[in-house]
């Protein structure tokens, strides 16, 4: 384990594990959630929202996680239109690659 609810080789519970921040630091770190820039993915607006000890479904979420995450979702959609102007956020959960659960936040690119 790298740290509480973390395992060895997840590349976001490495990323919570890690001693520096990510690449613009940190939008979001509590207890249950962190959101920041994914590296290799820093695609303007783009923001991932983990939870902050490795689940694999969002399903697995334990029952305070689950009651946050749509507020949790509210805000940070919120905040991302506000500094981009976007009418829109929109959200994505894919799991092949990283199987850590975790939601992409991101407004459509401009012009679209």
């Amino acid at each position: 384990m790298t740290a509480a609810g973390c395992i060895d080789g997840c590349v976001l519970c490495e990323r919570l594990a890690a001693a520096q921040e990510p690449p613009g630091g940190w939008l979001l770190r509590d207890e249950r959630w962190a959101a920041g820039v994914m590296p290799g993915a820093e695609v303007p607006g783009w923001v991932v929202l983990q939870p902050a000890r490795h689940v694999e479904r969002v399903w697995d979420l334990e029952p305070q996680a689950l009651a946050e995450l749509g507020p949790v979702v509210a805000r940070l959609s919120e905040a991302i239109a506000g500094v981009g102007g976007a009418a829109r956020v929109y959200l994505g959960a894919f799991g092949e690659r990283i199987p850590h659960w975790h939601l992409i936040v991101a407004p459509p690119p401009a012009g679209l």
